[in-house]
């Protein structure tokens, strides 16, 4: 493998300044249209038929109720990312000004509220073309929709303006036109409380359509045939007995009994759950996250569960992406909640359901739902917090089960700081965490706070691989190794184990793409309630055993794999913060509204039925999803979300059955990153075409695996980093090692899709195990990456230590050669000499030659200097004094963010004359293609 071509490199480098950058995407929506209760639909209805073509087109053009989570810091003064460092004094963005009630849920709407919004909606949803095309879908012609349309809404409009301002006159009057109020609130107010309000607006929508489908079912305007046809459409997809359904009826023939360990984070409650599972024959443990299945699976087989007393029990591994298979006669598995198995003949003895309060999470919700409902099992743990108490009350004794509650008490103390930081980035101390939200924002608090206090710093961050999170942990956790803060956005309150003394937020809000929103109380509570983690003090073994023994009688969860801890500490950035999180702290949770409930795919095919055969994939979950009706304590979310798979499925639905269509609608891609939409839809034609998806060709067009090759070529010359940082010479770090961090992202997202695939129709993904390793291959290199980014300032003389200044010196002599590249055995002394053709060239373009001179063609010498070419090298091109001088003054720490320096990166090309080098290093990057090339700088 070679790298890009190179030439010698001087003494003299520079450190690139860290720039993750993502793609700017923008959410528009049309503005609300104000109406008065008492206008009728009559009068509104010709106003705004004018101008609902346009307005249909930007409403279908905007996705109302997703903002991407990746956007780019906004360029104001809020953004983190955008503000310029001054010396040691950073303004940090603070919080809009909120009040408490802007961070909690909001009430539900009343029935006269209802009416009011539905009233607004009305006129132009009647005469949307959505509708219209839903209608002729159902086999309505165009007199009969139009008239069931105008009868439907006028009968409607006078039946909500005839009530008075009173809720049980409005409440009447719903109940009299057929629809399902209650359901109809609790969507609107959960919508609400996750800040969707695209979502409470297609509420209102889904509840008229389905109105009007039953409306018309009885309209004597409507032919008799197509009457039929809309009642069975209706039948379909009324969904209010789904727990009684074919598919969970054996979950139904069996009575089971449910545990509720339910409590806040930290409390033991999934400690006591375990140790249920680890004492039975035949159990199962269901998990949001592989690596935390991945460490129950590993725990049980180590005996290192609480009662085992290292006396492992055989587990096998079932996650979307690995399979592993400990002993094939074992009873045992941990599994992600979506793999656990549901059709087994026998029922397991446990079953652990872990973070139960997923089950109204709109995305993921119905794996929960399914599992909840589904599982054959004699008893059955779920974990979760309080307020999923009331819904477990009246759902579980609805199913025909019973249940016990098992409530808990956090483990340590949570405390909030007397007072805030200040807006001081130079008192983070070590054991803190740092929580900010965006990419963008944790890499520029990062870089502050290394350059202000001059403690590295480990990153957790949504878009990161999930096994590089738990190695980012690991290292913050880990007192030998070089991280000693941690920067994490809302991504750090599920699934680590993290040793938090202290946790700071820098703001208490989040851009949600739109506007600067409040984050909410749910995520609040959880994030702080990380901070002091039981078990994260370094205690020895008889501390641990009078630990175990003081708490035996409380709640029995210690074992001597936790220690006991002082209890953690919360606190803000900014002083005007920090009050608002001391009030908001001790407000109770409230219950949670909904659960979310995936709809049947049996219910799915039968209605692809009864639409046309030209409907395409993503219409036909359009129209499950708009007339499903479930129990008021459910909602159906996930077909929504599922709209981007879909379109991309459209384009080749007529070479897929509608299982392989569901497959890949499944699948777990982010469609927000074009280029792993570009990878699912070239995965889709690959499949329909040759029915054999090789690895090779899903990448070829994105030739992302050829930069994973050019980045671990790269970092093989770099030398480990130094036993303490900022002491002496910065390391070198070549440009393309941090501008490359958002292509292994996405690289590794792409071969988790392709392994997911490869379990679900193995015989069209036969590169399973190319893909693995390459998976391995890209999580090492990332982590590299991560930790090699620039920002630890140099360490005052009073700050350095006799010892660290030895470590350091002895490092430098053993791995470190003159111009700062790793030392090779039969390398030239001075070191691997090269830097990035590209950089070259740039230095030339702009002007960084002596104007008495100018530089030869770096292709015409690059070969001599390699030894490829014949001849003499010309002679060493001159540099500019100007350009040595800025150079100089970026060494001494006085000019590190001009213009010229960023412009040139302060890389000297090399001395042509130098000799000759041998070692099998000296060729990286010389084969880097031009898109390689082009991100190097």
């Amino acid at each position: 493998m070679s790298l890009p071509s190179v030439i010698r490199s001087s003494a003299r480098r520079t450190i690139c300044s860290v720039c993750v950058a993502s793609s700017s995407r923008h959410t528009l929506a049309s503005p609300p249209i104000r109406r008065s209760f008492r206008t009728t639909y009559r009068s509104l209805a010709n106003a705004v038929a004018s101008t609902l073509d346009a307005d249909e087109e930007l409403r279908s053009s905007s996705n109302l109720d997703h903002t991407p989570s990746d956007l780019p810091a906004r360029k104001t003064s809020r953004s983190v990312a955008g503000q310029k460092a001054k010396g040691k004094t950073f303004q940090a963005p603070k919080s809009r000004k909120f009040t408490a009630s802007a961070f909690l849920p909001p009430a539900p709407p009343t029935p006269l509220e209802v009416a009011r919004r539905i009233l607004a909606r009305l006129p132009e949803f009647s005469k949307s073309k959505r509708l219209s095309s839903q209608v002729h879908d159902y086999g309505l012609t165009s007199e009969e929709e139009r008239a069931s349309i105008d009868n439907w809404a006028w009968t409607l409009d006078d039946l909500l303006n005839s009530c008075s301002n009173d809720d049980a006159e409005a409440k009447a009057a719903f109940q009299r036109s057929g629809f399902q109020l209650d359901r109809l609130i609790q969507s609107i107010a959960s919508a609400e409380e996750q800040g969707l309000a695209g979502s409470s607006q297609q509420a209102i929508e889904h509840a008229l359509t389905r109105n009007y489908v039953q409306a018309a079912s009885r309209d004597e305007a409507v032919k008799t045939s197509t009457r039929d046809h809309l009642r069975t459409i209706l039948s379909l997809t009324d969904l209010t007995n789904i727990a009684f359904s074919t598919a969970f009826l054996p979950a139904r023939s069996m009575r089971r009994h449910f545990h509720l360990h339910l409590g806040p984070t930290n409390s033991g409650k999934t400690y006591n759950a375990l140790k249920a599972l680890a004492q039975a024959k035949s159990g199962a443990y269901a998990g949001p996250l592989r690596l935390l299945a991945h460490e129950v699976w590993e725990r049980l087989n180590q005996g290192t569960v609480g009662g085992l007393d290292g006396q492992g029990k055989a587990c096998n591994l079932l996650t979307g992406e690995d399979h592993r298979v400990v002993d094939p006669t074992s009873q045992l598995l941990s599994c992600t909640v979506e793999m656990l198995p549901l059709s087994r003949a026998d029922p397991y003895e446990v079953v652990v359901i872990d973070e139960i309060q997923m089950l109204k999470d709109v995305a993921r919700g119905g794996a929960w739902s399914k599992a909840l409902i589904g599982v054959k099992a004699k008893e059955i743990h779920l974990c979760g917090d309080e307020t999923m108490l009331d819904m477990l009350s009246g759902l579980i004794p609805s199913l025909g089960d019973t249940m016990e509650v098992h409530r808990y008490d956090r483990l340590t103390p949570l405390k909030v700081a007397d007072k805030s930081l200040g807006g001081d980035f130079g008192k983070f101390e070590k054991g803190d965490c740092a929580v900010t939200f965006s990419r963008n924002n944790i890499f520029a608090v990062k870089k502050q706070i290394e350059q202000v206090v001059s403690r590295k710093c480990a990153v957790v961050y949504g878009a990161l691989p999930p096994e590089t999170r738990a190695e980012q942990a690991r290292n913050f956790n880990d007192p030998n190794t070089h991280e000693e803060i941690l920067v994490a956005s809302d991504a750090v309150g599920m699934g680590l184990n993290l040793k938090i003394k202290r946790l700071v937020f820098i703001n208490l809000t989040k851009w949600n793409g739109s506007a600067e929103v409040p984050l909410t109380l749910t995520q609040i509570k959880q994030i702080a309630g990380r901070a002091g983690r039981f078990g994260t003090r370094d205690n020895d073994s008889d501390k641990l055993r009078t630990a175990s023994k003081s708490h035996e009688d409380k709640n029995d969860y210690i074992g001597l794999d936790d220690a006991p801890d002082e209890g953690g500490v919360v606190t803000t950035l900014h002083d005007s913060d920090l009050p608002l999180l001391r009030e908001l702290l001790p407000i109770p949770l409230q219950s949670a509204r909904q659960m979310v409930i995936d709809v049947p795919t049996e219910i799915i095919a039968q209605m692809a039925t009864l639409l046309p055969p030209s409907t395409k994939f993503s219409s036909l979950l359009q129209h499950v999803s708009t007339l499903a009706v479930v129990p008021p304590n459910m909602t159906t979310g996930a077909l929504d979300l599922s709209r981007g798979p879909s379109e991309v499925i459209d384009a080749f639905a007529s070479h897929l059955s509608l299982h392989e269509m569901s497959v890949f609608n499944a699948a777990p891609v982010n469609l927000k990153d074009p280029v792993l939409k570009h990878i699912l839809g070239t995965t889709i034609h690959l499949y329909t075409r040759t029915n054999e998806v090789k690895l090779k060709d899903v990448f070829r067009a994105s030739e992302l695996p050829k930069k994973l090759d050019v980045i671990e070529a790269t970092l093989a010359i770099l030398p480990p980093l130094p036993p303490v940082l900022g002491i002496g010479r910065l390391p070198l770090l070549p440009p393309i090692v941090i501008s490359s961090i958002p292509s292994l992202e996405t690289l590794h997202k792409g071969l988790v899709l392709y392994l997911w695939l490869s379990f679900r129709l193995p015989l069209a993904f036969p590169d399973r195990e190319a893909a693995e390793q390459l998976k391995q291959r890209c999580e090492v290199v990332l982590e590299d990456c991560i930790e090699r980014i620039p920002g630890v300032r140099q360490k005052k003389h009073l700050e350095r230590t006799r010892e660290g200044d030895r470590a350091v010196a002895n490092w430098r002599a053993t791995f470190v050669a003159p111009n700062g590249t790793k030392k090779f055995e039969g390398s030239d002394p001075k070191g691997v000499q090269w830097v990035e053709e590209a950089i070259a060239q740039r230095l030339k373009n702009k002007g960084a030659w002596n104007d008495r001179g100018s530089a030869p063609d770096p292709s015409k010498w690059l070969n001599e200097v390699d030894g490829r070419g014949q001849g003499q090298p010309p002679a060493p091109p001159r540099i500019s004094a100007a350009f040595r001088n800025q150079n100089l003054k970026y060494r001494l720490g006085k000019s590190r963010h001009s213009p010229d320096f960023k412009a040139h990166s302060g890389w000297y090309p090399a001395d042509p004359a130098a000799p000759k080098k041998t070692a099998s290093h000296t060729h990286l990057l010389s084969e880097a293609p031009k898109s390689e090339k082009a991100g190097m700088e």
